[in-house]
């Protein structure tokens, strides 16, 4: 059986039940495994960190993206420094956010990316 793309639902039962088979007549070693095609779809916490992660840097977004759309409407109304005083003090916390987080944390990352692109306006 070759499989050359994504297998269907109807597909993965079939695999199964071919490795259930082969298993039960000794084709297959156990190796203390006991079910080794047991990590072939994503579990309910692999969803959940999907969400979370897709969820963050979905929210990262819109809000860098809500902070561009602001200061292209007001550009002409504001002045020189206070354009300056926002874009630095939200790039300050949002770094300062990420410094207080551990190393490999995702809110930590998605805080540094907003403050790169929040660098990218006040440079604008």
């Amino acid at each position: 059986m070759t499989i050359t793309s994504t297998p269907t639902t109807g597909e993965r039962r079939a695999i199964r039940q071919a490795l259930a088979e082969w298993r039960a007549e000794g084709r297959l070693a156990a190796g203390g495994v006991a079910r080794p095609w047991g990590r072939t779809e994503p579990m309910a916490a692999d969803w959940r960190r999907w969400l979370d992660h897709g969820l963050l840097a979905l929210g990262t977004t819109l809000l860098c993206a809500g902070v561009i759309v602001f200061f292209a409407f007001n550009w002409q109304d504001l002045h020189k420094f206070a354009k300056f005083a926002v874009l630095a003090s939200a790039i300050s916390l949002m770094a300062g956010f990420a410094l207080f987080r551990q190393s490999g944390d995702m809110a930590g990352r998605a805080a540094l990316g907003g403050a790169q692109v929040l660098a990218g306006v006040l440079l604008a």
